[in-house]
């Protein structure tokens, strides 16, 4: 999301624009308990996110950029909004929908080594037939494929955090005394 909100980003109304879809993306599922939560705190949460995700709503249709597509691009942010999604990037004021299999190409990281990063996590992360098949297999008697399973994940999130930094420090260039300091 760093990535995408920042480097990837052209103007700062790209950059608040896909701020606000991301805040409004994780706001609507509190919302789902309505009618079972029965603590006014609760409700009085709910209440006040719904008003929030309208403000966000309203913010970003006032955006100059949003004014400034035609009827179809305002009509692709608004499809955003309602699918509570928000990874977009944007062609000057043209909006173009992304995957989290196609942020890897929108980082523009060379060679393959993430390519397929989202679809191995998911096979880890979800509860697919798969899933359990390799948990299953990975500590089977005589195996050690949990070993090499940890050294790929220890290398992915070392490269994930670096690009990070990295991305950290173009956004914020004045970081990079800092960074230079732990030599």
């Amino acid at each position: 999301m760093f990535n995408l909100k920042y480097p990837e980003s052209k103007t700062w109304e790209e950059k608040q624009i896909k701020y606000l879809l991301w805040v409004h993306a994780g706001l609507p599922y509190r919302n789902r308990f309505d009618g079972v939560t029965t603590l006014k705190e609760n409700k009085d949460k709910m209440e006040n996110e719904l008003k929030q995700m309208e403000s966000i709503r309203s913010e970003i249709e006032q955006s100059p950029l949003f004014k400034s597509m035609d009827d179809k691009n305002q009509g692709k942010i608004r499809t955003m909004i309602k699918k509570k999604d928000y990874l977009i990037r944007f062609n000057g004021n043209k909006v173009v929908f992304l995957s989290w299999r196609e942020i890897v190409q929108t980082m523009d990281i060379k060679g393959d080594k993430l390519d397929q990063s989202y679809t191995y996590f998911s096979l880890y992360a979800h509860p697919s037939n798969i899933a359990v098949f390799q948990l299953t297999n990975m500590f089977g008697k005589n195996e050690s494929a949990h070993k090499d399973i940890v050294i790929f994940n220890l290398q992915t999130a070392f490269m994930m955090l670096s690009i990070f930094i990295s991305d950290y420090i173009k956004t914020f260039p004045e970081v990079l005394k800092t960074y230079e300091k732990w030599d």
